[in-house]
């Protein structure tokens, strides 16, 4: 045994150091269980990361907080196993298992957990620098986690947890059968335990795994968002759109929403080079729907009424002015010409069209279809009192402004049947006023949604221009997403400037994940969609997968000007 100074020094330096991170893995659960949010906020560093752009540790408490108040009535976290390894003097590593109870309302769930641990030391005190949460089940008390979603929290479909994920071996040995007398790899290090297990292998959030979601089995957790290319003069999809499908499907998208395409009604189109679900493109379509079943994705219809944005001239009918539910300039050009003011005969026929257009969807093999109800378009026109100035059976009051919404989802719903998945796109800003919203706190969100969800929708898909934005700030940092799902209780689709710096349709740049990763983790979505990032690169989820988030492709303007 050696007895010089300076190493024994560092020795024990060692061994205070692993007693003291042992201790920070208690004292976050009891900080935890016994609500203390500072106590807790106050374990990690100073600097610690909260989504993308919150830092601090009051931003942590405030984070905290929130989402304890918003989950769990009461909480009991048992630390078990834990391994600690040393990076330097002033950096670490650790495992740690959790077992946890949950007090959630009238369920009881139980989880077995570990926390992927990195640990920093700060003015001689050990911190947590990041934690991240690996679920193995979580079910109430009397459900047994049978199968391989165990991931059961009430009031969400279950989805497969990522407990084994962080290790390779696990898959590795389910593999490949059992072989004798194969040689050992040498002993790991001593303090490169962790990392040997590992084999260099990627840490991976599930919002790149598997997902199963309104009916629908995915290969990820990512959707493409719907983005119109404008490139399709005959009114049908040519190969060039199934290629181009097809490339982010083969690259691991798990649902792909079309650009919004045309309702078979002569006052739906607007603009040039966008497609149409008619008698006459079903057959297009349906290569569209082979080609990406066959590379492993699933896909949905977006259907489309532009509303106001028409003006008398334009294609197909150039006799036929733009609809709307009162008369308003034009949203898109300020053409001096009024919309029209829907008739009562007008408003059913087009009823009609949202239904026919979604059968004609099925027998074009789509997945799911989603009504396009978001951005100042003619179902949010109806929806938004400075659009919707009727006094009849269809304007006024809210419940009356959302009649043309419910019956557009009824009949669809009558249409396609119980089992195929109904997606809604709606949003508060609109293209004509980016300020506006309809539904200033919770409860206006909840009597917005309500008979919507109620009409037969399966999916909701809230359109935000940045995701992790607060809906209500004055409410806390739960996101329109996470308002949407807490109070419908359906799967929620989260959109906004995804792997993007900014917002808009110039140049954006690439950016992080960690705001979208965390409204994903702490359960405000169910699905992200992936917009103007999978234009710039058809293989983002694959690159992703990959780690090679530094490679990917910058979106720039000049892409909408190529089908790639």
């Amino acid at each position: 045994m050696t007895t010089d100074p300076e190493t024994l020094s560092a020795r024990i330096d060692r061994l205070e150091s692993r007693d003291e991170i042992r201790q920070l893995a208690a004292k976050y659960a009891l900080a935890l269980d016994m609500r203390d949010m500072e106590a807790m906020a106050n374990l990690f560093v100073p600097d610690v990361r909260v989504g993308k752009t919150g830092q601090g540790r009051a931003a942590l408490r405030d984070w905290l907080d929130e989402t304890m108040r918003r989950q769990f009535d009461g909480t009991s976290h048992h630390v078990g196993t834990q391994i600690i390894e040393f990076i330097d003097p002033e950096h670490a590593i650790g495992i740690v298992y959790s077992k946890n109870e949950h007090e959630t309302g009238a369920d009881w769930v139980i989880m077995q957990m570990m926390y992927h641990d990195r640990y920093r030391r700060v003015e001689g005190r050990w911190c947590f620098e990041a934690r991240q949460p690996l679920y193995w089940y979580a079910t109430d008390l009397n459900r047994p986690p049978i199968g391989s979603r165990k991931m059961r929290w009430p009031g969400r479909e279950p989805y497969e947890g990522s407990f084994h994920a962080l290790f390779p071996s696990w898959a590795a040995f389910w593999k490949h059968p059992p072989e004798s007398g194969q040689p050992m790899s040498e002993a790991a290090p001593l303090e490169r335990f962790i990392e040997t297990m590992r084999k260099g292998a990627k840490v991976e959030s599930r919002l790149l795994g598997p997902a199963s979601v309104a009916g629908m089995t995915l290969q990820s957790h990512i959707v493409m968002a719907p983005m119109s290319r404008y490139n399709c003069p005959d009114g049908a999809p040519h190969d060039g759109v199934v290629a181009y499908y097809t490339r982010r499907a083969a690259a691991g998208v798990g649902l792909i929403l079309s650009e919004g395409t045309y309702i078979p009604h002569p006052s739906a189109a607007s603009y040039e080079g966008v497609p149409w679900i008619t008698d006459s493109s079903v057959e297009s379509w349906a290569k569209v729907t082979a080609s990406v079943q066959a590379a492993g994705g699933c896909m949905g219809l977006q259907l489309w009424h532009t509303g106001s944005f028409r003006v008398r001239g334009m294609a197909p009918d150039p006799m036929v002015p733009g609809f709307g539910p009162s008369a308003n300039t034009n949203a898109f050009t300020g053409h001096a010409e009024a919309s029209h003011a829907m008739t009562i005969a007008e408003i059913s026929a087009v009823v009609a069209a949202y239904a026919r257009g979604a059968r004609l969807a099925q027998q074009a093999g789509f997945d799911a279809v989603e009504i396009h109800a978001a951005h100042g378009y003619l179902i949010d026109e109806f929806l938004w009192p400075a659009t919707n100035r009727r006094s009849d059976a269809y304007g006024g009051s809210l419940d009356i402004r959302q009649r043309l919404a419910v019956e557009v989802i009824s009949a669809i719903r009558a249409e396609v049947g119980s089992d195929f998945p109904v997606i809604l796109r709606f949003s508060q800003w609109k293209q004509q006023d980016y300020t506006a919203s309809l539904a200033q706190s919770p409860q206006e969100l909840a009597d917005l949604l309500g008979p919507l969800v109620d009409a037969g929708l399966s999916l909701l898909h809230p359109s935000t221009r940045r995701l992790a934005e607060p809906a209500f700030p004055e409410q806390g940092p739960r996101t329109l997403a996470g308002w949407t799902r807490k109070l419908t209780g359906l799967p929620v689709i989260a959109v906004g400037s995804v792997g993007l710096h900014r917002p808009g349709l110039r140049a954006a740049g690439t950016g992080p994940l960690d705001d979208t990763l965390a409204v994903f983790e702490r359960g405000e979505c169910d699905l992200v969609a992936v917009g103007r990032a999978l234009i710039a690169d058809a293989d983002w989820v694959a690159r992703h997968r990959a780690g090679q988030g530094a490679a990917l492709h910058a979106y720039d303007r000049a892409m909408l000007d190529r089908l790639e």
